[in-house]
């Protein structure tokens, strides 16, 4: 039985990253990342970010970032932006 509203389509993401400090609380990032939608070819970006890590406390921390998104084949131009986050270190 499916529920109401469900047309039986699949979605699919994926995503990789790394990050570097090259100061206590300055990084460089690169991720790749893509999505498959239902009927859509593979959408692939690389994406490419700096930003910092301001601490609230010592657990919790502020993380703004500036990134440049570069969509690869036919996933579009690329796209600059601001990243505000908000990280818990366990």
């Amino acid at each position: 039985m499916k529920p109401d509203g469900f047309d039986g389509a699949t979605n699919f993401e994926f995503g990789v990253g790394a990050r570097y400090y090259f100061h206590k609380t300055w990084f460089g990032r690169v991720g790749l990342g893509g999505q498959k939608l239902q009927d859509v070819d593979m959408a692939a970006a690389l994406d490419f970010s700096i930003g910092y890590d301001w601490f609230l406390s010592e657990k919790v921390y502020f993380e703004p970032s500036v990134y440049y998104n570069l969509g690869l084949g036919d996933a579009g131009e690329g796209v600059f932006g601001l990243r505000l986050g908000l990280g818990v270190k366990f």
